[in-house]
């Protein structure tokens, strides 16, 4: 756990995703309890697409993102959710979700592959969303019975949070 802790926390730590078997559960992710209360959007979805990365780390030049498309199966916040949303993630240059090829830093295909399901926490708001941009809190995490049952025992405990541009 504590590799996990050093990945999710700074960009010093580097993890191979061979190393690692995929996306992160919820028990892993500790940034998982607040993004799921402040997210604008919770949805669960199967991938449909992921889009070419910026293939630069975010620094103090700029935020470096990469979008994924995907098909929602079913909303759990948020209106009028379309049959297919994009979001965009924050590239580190350092985390095991994140694999260099071709000197391209970009999220491992290996981990998002298509059609894989996920459960998706996302907002609107924020310092990185681009206008009209629903922006990656943590995760997404593998769409798991476990995994649902955590974001559930979340949102329990958490007020919600105002409404979302749509």
């Amino acid at each position: 756990m504590a590799a996990v802790f050093c990945i999710w926390s700074t960009a010093a730590c580097v993890q191979n995703d061979q190393q690692r078997g995929g996306a992160p559960t919820v028990d892993e992710d500790i940034d998982f309890p607040e993004a799921v209360q402040v997210s604008e959007l919770l949805f669960l979805g199967s991938l449909a697409q992921l889009h070419k990365s910026d293939c630069f780390p975010s620094g103090s030049l700029a935020p470096s993102m990469q979008a994924l498309t995907f098909n929602v199966t079913e909303v759990i916040r948020g209106k009028d959710l379309p049959n297919e949303i994009t979001v965009e993630r924050l590239i580190l240059g350092s985390g095991y979700l994140e694999v260099e090829r071709g000197g391209c830093i970009q999220l491992s295909p290996s981990v998002f592959q298509i059609g894989e399901h996920f459960i998706v926490a996302c907002s609107y708001s924020g310092q990185l969303s681009p206008e009209g941009t629903c922006v990656l809190g943590g995760g997404p995490w593998p769409d798991t019975p476990e995994n649902r049952r955590a974001v559930l025992s979340v949102l329990d405990k958490s007020t919600p949070p105002s409404e979302s541009p749509q």
